[in-house]
């Protein structure tokens, strides 16, 4: 009788040990998600960043407000001195998705 315990526990013990070591062996083997949230990851669903870039008339001297075409080559215009009231025109482009804003002047002109 104690020999059959002993070949049970024996048993038991070497299928005890037989499992555990399979289970590590999958959970090592298992793919893992290594994606990180940082920047660069590919994401179908977030919006392209694009950012502003003033258009042809930054830096040039104007006699007259410069148009949205000629304002900004990309982005949205927002205008915070469009009277050119301190001899410039200011403007800035605003990027989408966080894009960065690009800062823009045109020099009043004055007419001859």
């Amino acid at each position: 009788m104690k020999n059959k315990l002993n070949l049970v526990a024996y048993g038991l013990l070497s299928l005890t040990l037989v499992l555990g070591i399979f289970l590590s062996v999958k959970s090592v083997n298992q793919p893992q998600d290594t994606r990180s949230s940082a920047a660069g990851e590919e994401n179908p669903n977030a919006e392209e960043i694009i950012n502003g870039v003033c258009g042809s008339a930054n830096g040039k001297s104007l006699e007259t407000l410069p148009s949205d075409e000629d304002s900004c080559a990309v982005g949205a215009i927002n205008w915070y001195d469009s009277e050119g009231t301190d001899g410039e025109y200011n403007w800035t482009c605003i990027g989408t998705a966080e894009g960065e804003v690009d800062n823009c002047t045109a020099s009043v002109k004055k007419s001859e």
